[in-house]
């Protein structure tokens, strides 16, 4: 069952998302904070992700992949703010540049390669998706290894 068409998807992602940022926008003009840099790394992944489903939803970036449709304006938006996200997260636990640096070039390096494995034949689309797994892990290892080590103290 199709919950409708894709379209339609992207232009209630956009509009949630553009309401979202909003929100946190005017908030962080209200409001004082402690830390600009987290606020506003918060509010550019929202704005970013406002951007590319907004493109998507008048029909930008549609690429017809063996019969199948795959979303650059995706990639490209998780390339800008998943090392924002995990950037954020080290930023809670007051990492330090070097592995705030790996954090998001690993998690840079999981969007690029997963892209080269959705725009690929096999077997280049395997070692694509092989090596994106494997940056994640680096991550996930980062995530749960050194930041959970100087969350606890």
């Amino acid at each position: 069952m199709v919950l409708g068409n894709i379209t339609t998807w992207f232009w209630l992602g956009t509009a949630g998302m553009a309401l979202g940022t909003g929100l946190l926008a005017w908030s962080y003009l209200r409001v004082s904070s402690d830390d600009d840099t987290a606020d506003l790394l918060l509010i550019g992944i929202g704005a970013i992700a406002t951007v590319a489903y907004l493109g998507m939803a008048l029909g930008v970036g549609r690429l017809g992949i063996d019969g199948r449709p795959v979303f650059w304006p995706r990639y490209l938006d998780w390339l800008l703010t998943t090392p924002m996200h995990v950037v954020y997260v080290g930023l809670l636990v007051d990492a330090d540049r070097r592995r705030l640096g790996t954090l998001a070039a690993l998690q840079a390096a999981t969007i690029v390669f997963g892209f080269a494995g959705a725009v690929t034949a096999p077997p280049v689309k395997w070692l694509g998706f092989l090596a994106g797994s494997a940056t994640f892990v680096g991550v996930v290892y980062l995530l749960y290894g050194p930041l959970t080590a100087a969350a606890a103290g």
